[in-house]
């Protein structure tokens, strides 16, 4: 038999049987050409891999890179003015109709200001609190005039609408009762700001009192204003202020 046939563990227990002895149990042999197998050969091997495990963690970010080409310029604007114009006056139209829709007195500066003037017809109408009640209750809130302009509105409408209501030939006046005051010898908003007065001649008298708005209602009548009383003067009408929203 030749040397390279012989089981590997031959030679060595040849070589080690004066170390180990003779009596030695545990001797594994294997042919001598499957010692110098290729390496990472393994004969037990059933060549299936096991499953993939988890990724490793992200590196950080890189670097941005640099900016890119600028594109080429585009076309010069040109707006449609006209059609900008058209769509604002349109909006501004839809809004004044609305506006319209929503009030049956006259609109000034977003709210609308009513007359109730069926408050004139019952006699439980005690004053300038008994007319703030009657606003309250329909939503709204007896009023401030602001200005000349919101005061020459009030007046036409008020006067317009006592026409189309009432037609009493010895009454040529109506009056209404403002949220306003007078006191420090200045007339005062209800938010306690000085505001706007034109008062009907001879007035202010009362200092403090409260405020009536006095609107002449035939063409004979050539003065009005606002002017002072004390608040449980009756038979002035409620003119009341309201949200448009």
């Amino acid at each position: 038999m030749k040397s390279e046939n012989l089981p590997w563990c031959a030679i060595i227990v040849s070589l080690v049987a004066g170390v180990v002895g003779e009596n030695s149990d545990y001797f594994m042999c294997k042919p001598i050409q499957g010692l110098f197998s290729t390496a990472g050969e393994n004969n037990n091997s059933t060549n299936h891999r096991g499953p993939q495990g988890l990724p490793g963690k992200r590196g950080p970010r890189g670097f941005a890179g640099p900016p890119g080409p600028v594109g080429p310029t585009g076309p010069e604007a040109k707006p449609n003015w006209n059609a900008i114009d058209q769509r604002i006056d349109n909006r501004i139209r839809a809004s004044f109709n609305s506006q319209l829709r929503r009030c049956s007195g006259v609109s000034y500066h977003g709210y609308c200001y009513k007359l109730v003037l069926k408050a004139l017809k019952t006699s439980e109408n005690s004053g300038k609190q008994w007319c703030a009640q009657q606003c309250a209750y329909r939503g709204g809130e007896l009023i401030d005039i602001e200005n000349e302009e919101h005061y020459n509105a009030l007046y036409a409408y008020i006067q317009e609408e006592w026409v189309g209501y009432f037609d009493y030939p010895t009454l040529d006046y109506i009056d209404v009762w403002l949220a306003s005051t007078y006191r420090d010898g200045s007339l005062r908003n209800s938010s306690g700001d000085e505001g706007f007065s034109k008062w009907y001649p001879g007035h202010p008298r009362r200092d403090p009192s409260d405020v009536l708005f006095l609107i002449g209602t035939k063409a004979g009548r050539t003065k009005s204003g606002m002017w002072t009383s004390v608040s449980s003067r009756k038979y002035g009408a409620p003119l009341c202020r309201f949200n448009l929203d």
